[in-house]
């Protein structure tokens, strides 16, 4: 794909919808930047409501895939939970579910060793601390779906920690009027029931 449709997809991973003129990499002619914005409509891979434009399932999957074969993105997610019963989450700040909250999220790294290494390390740079009680309590997978198109595709390590002690950072305890990313809420209370009971391996197939 050329450079110039690259960065203006890449440029809406990260925003709802925008213009024309957030679009196009600087110091291009907006001839040249129209020319291949136009081709990404042309090829679905953007849609234009009134004056803004945005990502499709077509552009969601060809982000998802950039450089990579047919392999589920493995990453570890973080059930924090206080007292109450609360969760922890942390707003996402890039599609495909940009704004939605989520559980705190990240993937294991070369120098982890091991699943809970990473969780820790994972929680520590998100929220700012970390636990001695986190637990590997359970797998899962998650395919996101739209328009018939499969666009996300995830394994995740489910891990538990109960938290009362300071207060974390870059997130919020859950309330109801928070919009939970897809799957979220049957993640959350799998993993909070199996913190007690033993480890679990779900599937999620989720229809957005």
């Amino acid at each position: 794909m050329h450079p110039i449709k690259q960065h203006i997809l890449m440029t809406l991973t990260k925003h709802s919808s925008l213009v024309f003129g957030q679009l196009c990499p600087p110091n291009i002619p907006s001839s040249k930047g129209n020319y291949h914005l136009q081709k990404l409509l042309q090829d679905g891979y953007v849609k234009k409501i009134n004056k803004s434009y945005s990502l499709t399932p077509k552009g969601l999957t060809y982000l998802e895939n950039i450089n990579k074969k047919e392999y589920p993105k493995v990453v570890v997610m973080i059930i924090i939970e206080d007292s109450k019963g609360r969760v922890f989450l942390t707003q996402q700040m890039k599609q495909p579910f940009i704004s939605q909250w989520s559980v705190p999220q990240g993937k294991i790294e070369l120098d982890d060793h091991g699943i809970l290494e990473g969780a820790a390390r994972i929680m520590k740079h998100i929220v700012g601390a970390s636990s001695e009680n986190l637990h590997h309590v359970g797998n899962c997978y998650l395919k996101f779906q739209e328009e018939g198109v499969v666009f996300s595709w995830v394994f995740a390590h489910i891990c538990h920690a109960y938290w009362d002690s300071a207060s974390l950072k870059n997130g919020q305890w859950y309330d109801k009027n928070m919009l939970l990313a897809p799957g979220m809420k049957d993640i959350i209370a799998s993993a909070k029931k199996q913190a007690k009971n033993g480890h679990y391996l779900k599937t999620h197939r989720v229809f957005s």
